[in-house]
């Protein structure tokens, strides 16, 4: 929607994008939380997941 907004220089689309914003933002900051407490998560395997997610992502 965003894209459409700007490409296209959509006035409604980028309404409904901001809109959105908000929740987008608690999205954003819900998935941070969850990302930091992973490595101190109990669970097993979890030094193995956390090193082959980093892995994934610079690769």
């Amino acid at each position: 929607m965003a894209l459409r907004a700007v490409t296209l220089n959509d006035a409604a689309a980028a309404r409904v994008v901001i809109g959105m914003k908000r929740r987008i933002q608690e999205q954003v900051a819900s998935a941070e939380y969850h990302d930091a407490r992973r490595p101190v998560a109990d669970a097993p395997n979890r030094e193995l997941v956390h090193s082959v997610k980093e892995e994934l992502i610079k690769n």
